[in-house]
């Protein structure tokens, strides 16, 4: 069986690995939004300026909420910090105890799920 070259800045990937290269997908990319760019100057060259403004760009009306949300954050950035600072340091503690039970240790579970939810019944959730 013989290697096949590929392009400058791709990368070789390993047996077995099917994650295409970054570098193909983002040339792929760019030639469909090459390709598009003409379809995108027609329909805005065939559009008045006011038409295009008319069209409900948000049909779940989800903007004001952005806008909420983004005011909000930065009026105070700290408590986007502290969210942050909380979820890596629970993210460090399911990681450790994960870590603990891979060494055989016995670890209280940090969470636990509803006993009436079906979804965690298979004992292999507990192993």
């Amino acid at each position: 069986m013989s290697a096949t070259k590929k392009p400058a800045g791709e990368q070789n990937n390993a047996p077995g690995d099917d994650i295409p290269s970054p570098v193909a997908f983002n040339k792929q990319m760019t030639d469909i939004l090459e390709r598009l760019r003409p379809l995108m100057k027609d329909y805005v060259d065939k559009h008045s300026a006011s038409e295009l403004s008319d069209k409900n760009w948000d049909p779940m009306n989800i903007q004001p909420a952005m806008v909420n949300f983004w005011q909000a954050l930065f009026k105070n950035p700290s408590n986007l910090m502290d969210m942050q600072m909380e979820y890596w340091q629970n993210m460090a503690l399911l990681w450790q105890d994960m870590g603990k039970k891979f060494m055989g240790e016995q670890v209280e579970d940090i969470v636990t799920p509803d006993k009436s939810d079906r979804r965690f019944r298979d004992p292999l959730w507990t192993q």
